[in-house]
């Protein structure tokens, strides 16, 4: 009897172990999902005009792309659209992160397929070509509207869906950046997908397959979003059902599995390119003391970028109760970017569509509360969204053609990028030179003396199948360039002032412009000739060369008979893969690349040097 009730009392035991395990996990489940906002659909019906609005937001999208030829930051060039090129075409400037495999190459894989497309269909070149892949971003770029209504009527109201619409619509940022192909725009065009995903009052089995799978794709894209996009996944996560929370882990762990195995399909070994990425920025951090910003700076930008729109979201974050899920997304945003040293607008750009959200919400709230009957608040109830709009487009128009107060310190350069980035004026006419030397027939090789190879259009915007020499790649024999190029790029015609040794015995040159170190090309101002400064302070004029294009940014110069110039055995130039080695070593050791295999730059001409038979091919 004695063994039957002690049984009984340890079946008991266990039974209460295990209800009370069970009640604390219901309590931490309703707990953490209660953090996740109400979602209710709303009794009006959709707005009429929401298919109208997208397609004019579609439209002003592609003519800002279309129109402006402008790039974000180099990277949009150098580690996207130039890979795509060489994917498609052979041609491209390997960027240091793409020998050592430091880079994902999701996004130029993304782009790839345009090209082939464009190819295909015998438009294989940069006048087709890059607007075609500047109409695809603008495509994606869309998510952001929608789910701004999509999320606001969910999450708090039609009113609420209508204004954030309208701001998603025409908002200059979301206009401008439409068309670039930058991670962080890129980004946020996912980030807004994942939200139109998931708030919704109930979960299908397909969404939280489609969750799983675009949450751990946002992440592979732009590294930086993971922490925005686990708190979303976390609340989630404790929002379904256990058979729903299965199927969500595994098919996110698939998903990180399918990543890493596509980087070593496009690499070496699994999560290549995160790992060495992750493991050589934190080694660079301390050389990008430059590049660094205070926290009240970082944070400075959005606020004059969003012309005030943030002070209106702070203010509604009084109500954190209410708004708590977009509270703790924009922390999210911001901690991970506040612990690297490199910090630029750009990286916490996905902020501006959650503000959006915030403010749509408060003004809605706001103006349920107006109260009286005078003349003054008579007027602001019958036009209060009137004023809203008529403020954002005030806005929106001065960010698009950049006349809001302090916009440059927003959008300003680091290191040795150009200062360019105009939405639609005043814009880096480089750009459209490389484009035009895509259609010249008489381009055998282009000598850039002007700018590195990331502040230049590369190989997506040149195209041509030739050799390809920056500022920083020096010719065999430079006094004789005729021999290698056909056309030379310089900085804008300039006077020499002075020209002495400098404490490190080099020779160096003072113009009326700039100084730098010999040898160099310039545009003799005085002369109105292409002149080469040796390294021993002495001048050679080239008189093989004429100047056929001149602007306030560079010179062009043609070789002025259609000679050959020494060919390349491969098209493909390496230009910093050396330069970066010993960092990148000390990051990863032994899985580094050795740089060794690709001496000068990666550059092994058809024959040498020493050989004129080259010259007669």
């Amino acid at each position: 009897m004695k063994n039957k009730d002690s049984i009984e009392e340890k079946k008991e035991s266990k039974d209460l172990k295990e209800e009370s395990f069970l009640e604390i996990w219901k309590k931490l489940c309703d707990g953490v999902s209660s953090l996740f906002p109400k979602i209710s659909i709303p009794t009006e019906p959709k707005w009429k005009y929401f298919p109208l609005l997208i397609l004019i937001a579609f439209i002003l999208r592609a003519i800002v792309a279309l129109v402006g030829n402008f790039v974000v930051h180099p990277d949009e060039v150098m580690q996207y659209l130039e890979p795509a090129h060489g994917i498609v075409f052979g041609n491209t400037i390997s960027y240091w992160e793409h020998f050592y495999g430091g880079r994902s190459m999701l996004v130029p894989y993304f782009i790839a397929p345009v090209l082939y497309l464009c190819k295909g269909l015998g438009l294989g070149t940069p006048e087709y070509y890059i607007p075609a892949v500047k109409l695809l971003m603008c495509t994606l770029s869309l998510l952001i509207p929608i789910s701004l209504y999509e999320v606001g009527r969910k999450m708090f109201s039609e009113a609420a869906g209508r204004i954030a619409l309208l701001f998603g619509v025409f908002w200059y940022e979301f206009v401008g950046f439409a068309g670039t192909s930058m991670t962080e725009f890129i980004g946020a065009s996912l980030v807004c997908g994942l939200l139109l995903l998931v708030i919704q009052p109930k979960l299908t089995m397909q969404k939280i397959v489609f969750t799983g799978i675009l949450s751990i794709l946002i992440i592979a894209v732009r590294l930086q979003y993971g922490l925005l996009v686990g708190v979303i996944w976390i609340l989630i996560f404790f929002k379904i059902n256990n058979y729903g929370r299965i199927l969500l882990f595994f098919t996110s762990l698939l998903s990180v599995v399918a990543v890493g195995l596509f980087d070593m399909a496009t690499w070496d070994y699994f999560l290549q390119s995160y790992w060495v990425y992750f493991k050589t920025n934190i080694t660079m951090n301390p050389l990008r003391f430059q590049e660094q910003a205070s926290i009240w700076r970082y944070l400075g930008w959005p606020i004059v970028a969003s012309g005030g729109l943030f002070l209106v979201a702070l203010i509604s974050m009084w109500n954190y109760k209410r708004r708590l899920f977009l509270i703790l997304l924009t922390v999210a945003l911001i901690l991970p970017h506040l612990t690297q040293v490199h910090r630029e607008y750009r990286f916490i750009f996905v902020l501006i569509p959650i503000w959006i959200l915030l403010c749509a919400d408060w003004f809605t709230v706001q103006w349920k509360k107006i109260e009286g009957e005078d003349l003054f608040v008579t007027v602001l109830k019958q036009n209060r969204k009137n004023i809203l709009l008529a403020y954002a487009f005030l806005v929106s128009i001065l960010g698009i053609s950049n006349n809001l107060p302090k916009q440059d310190w927003v959008y300003q350069r680091f290191s040795n990028e150009t200062k360019f980035l105009r939405f639609l004026r005043g814009q880096d006419k480089v750009l459209d030179l490389y484009q035009g030397l895509s259609k010249d027939s008489s381009v055998k090789g282009i000598k850039d003396a002007n700018r590195p190879y990331f502040n230049t259009g590369g190989y997506f915007y040149l195209h041509q199948n030739v050799p390809f020499y920056d500022n920083a790649i020096q010719l065999p024999t430079p006094e004789k360039p005729q021999n290698f190029v056909s056309h030379l790029i310089t900085a804008p015609f300039e006077t020499p002032k002075q020209v002495g040794k400098t404490p490190q015995d080099k020779w160096a040159m003072i113009t009326d412009k700039q100084s730098f170190l010999l040898p160099h090309y310039i545009s003799d101002a005085l002369l109105k000739k292409l002149v080469y400064w040796n390294e021993n302070g002495e001048s050679i004029i080239l008189e093989d060369f004429e100047m056929v294009e001149e602007s306030d940014q560079f010179v062009l110069w043609r070789k002025k008979e259609d000679t050959p110039v020494y060919t390349w055995k491969n098209s493909i130039v390496y230009p910093d893969a050396e330069f970066i080695y010993p960092i990148v070593k000390e990051a990863v050791g032994e899985y580094a690349k050795d740089p060794s295999v690709i001496k000068n730059y990666g550059i092994e001409f058809v024959g040498t040097i020493e050989e004129e038979v080259s010259l007669d091919k």
